[in-house]
C-alpha cells in the first residue's frame, strides 16, 4: 500500500501484499473516518501464490467499510469505472499509455 497524500480524498485499494497489514489498514480506517471514500480495484477475496492460497483486498474491504460506518459504497466496483471515478475526484486527465 502506497499513500501518496497525508489527507486524501479518496483512498484507492489494490491488490493485498506484504505491506497490506495491520498497521496499512488502521491508516486506511482513518483516513476513512475522516471523509475520505474507499474505492477499490477489485474485491477478490483470495489469490493464489507460489505457497498456496493468501488472502486478497476483498476480504478486508467489508471490515474497513463496516467499522468506518460506510453506507452504501461498494467496492465491487472494478476496472475502468473506478479510474474514471478517481480521476475525476482528483482532477487528473486522462492520457493514453504508449504501446
Amino acid at each position: 500500500m502506497h499513500l501518496v497524500d497525508d489527507a486524501p480524498d479518496v483512498v484507492l485499494t489494490g491488490g493485498a501484499g506484504p505491506e497490506f497489514g495491520y498497521q496499512a489498514l488502521n491508516c486506511v480506517f482513518g483516513h476513512l473516518q475522516r471523509g475520505a471514500e474507499l474505492m477499490a480495484m477489485h474485491a477478490n477475496l483470495f489469490w493464489r501464490t507460489s505457497d498456496g492460497l493468501s488472502l486478497d483486498t476483498g476480504a478486508f474491504l467489508l471490515g474497513l467499510q463496516q467499522a468506518a460506518g460506510i453506507e452504501g459504497a461498494d467496492p465491487r466496483q472494478t476496472g475502468s469505472g473506478v479510474l474514471r471515478h478517481g480521476a475525476a475526484r482528483t482532477r487528473c486527465e486522462r492520457r493514453e499509455q504508449p504501446r
